[in-house]
């Protein structure tokens, strides 16, 4: 199986979560420039495509999981999923001696994947909805 890499990104500034989308041409909607310190998000608005430009310190990238919920909605770092059983978590992508890999953490401690796509739901992230792990932890 390819991995696919895609990132979005919360701008800490506006208070805004910057969601990338799939160009027609193979485009991502979301650029580092690594000499200018700027992150470019690209967006259809009403009027068409819209550009913004954030400064890199101001946002924290997330990374996709690979994983979709029940829903078919991609799931990323810092979002905050339900298990069937009615478990919250938060989602965090770290690196480990063999890899990137992601897990669910609460209070604090790192839990293991819960496998079985059918049974896990977004529900938030942790940057628009803290209150929903806050309350769960």
């Amino acid at each position: 199986m390819n991995r696919i890499y895609k990132f979005r990104a919360w701008d800490k500034e506006y208070k805004k979560m910057l969601e990338g989308y799939k160009h027609p041409y193979g485009h991502s909607g979301l650029w580092l420039d690594i000499e200018t310190g700027n992150l470019t998000h690209i967006q259809r608005g009403e009027e068409g495509v819209e550009c913004s430009i954030h400064k890199f310190k101001n946002v924290v990238l997330m990374q996709y999981t690979g994983r979709k919920d029940k829903n078919r909605k991609e799931i990323y770092e810092g979002d905050i999923v339900v298990t069937g059983l009615g478990d919250v978590y938060l989602v965090q992508v770290k690196n480990f001696s063999d890899g990137y890999g992601f897990h669910f953490a609460k209070n604090g401690y790192l839990e293991k994947y819960v496998d079985g796509k059918d049974t896990i739901e977004i529900i938030g992230n942790i940057y628009e909805n803290p209150e929903l792990y806050e309350e769960n932890k």
